[in-house]
């Protein structure tokens, strides 16, 4: 079974998470990113998708995007919209939408592991997606969006879960989809 640990997570402020929570991305067009953060100085794709502050000719990849967002990001945590925890936690990050509904543990990950097929793969990405993410890790110095990964489903991890979530949690809000989150903290 693949380690997994507590870390350090910059998040934010509760009463500001409806507005900073965004949708992946590299799911939304620049259209779409733009009319979401229209009038939202807090959406989080002013720092995923930093482009749809800039001009319609400027390249997606290009450093000038990058960096906008690195410095959107630094803003954010400057005016206290993301603040990082004090101590190492767990998260509990569940989405509901209709009858469907996912459960997941926050938590940092082996890269180690994964080289060495502890973690396996379980999708194949295209390579200018990759260098995307990549880029946006270095220069950002952060991992601003979630990497998901499976496990197999256990008693032990189901009992955990269940008492995690049945405590009232750091963050509930219905996002304009209709997708309900919730996130838990577990220290």
């Amino acid at each position: 079974m693949a380690t997994i640990a507590p870390f350090r997570a910059v998040r934010p402020k509760s009463e500001l998470a409806s507005q900073v929570a965004a949708p992946p991305y590299d799911v939304v067009s620049l259209k779409e990113a733009r009319d979401l953060a229209d009038g939202n100085p807090y959406c989080f794709l002013r720092i995923g998708r930093a482009e749809l502050e800039l001009g319609d000719e400027v390249d997606p990849y290009s450093a000038e995007v990058y960096q906008r967002g690195a410095d959107n990001l630094r803003k954010f945590i400057k005016n206290g919209v993301l603040a990082q925890e004090p101590q190492p936690l767990f998260g509990v990050y569940r989405q509901k939408w209709g009858q469907h509904e996912q459960t997941g543990i926050v938590a940092l990950a082996s890269v180690d592991e994964y080289d060495r097929g502890i973690i396996k793969k379980h999708e194949y990405t295209r390579p200018v997606k990759e260098a995307d993410r990549v880029r946006i890790i270095e220069i950002h110095e952060s991992q601003s969006g979630p990497v998901l990964l499976f496990f197999r489903q256990t008693a032990k991890i189901d009992q955990w879960l269940k008492g995690v979530t049945s405590t009232k949690p750091d963050v509930h809000f219905v996002a304009e989809d209709k997708i309900e989150h919730t996130v838990w903290s577990v220290r």
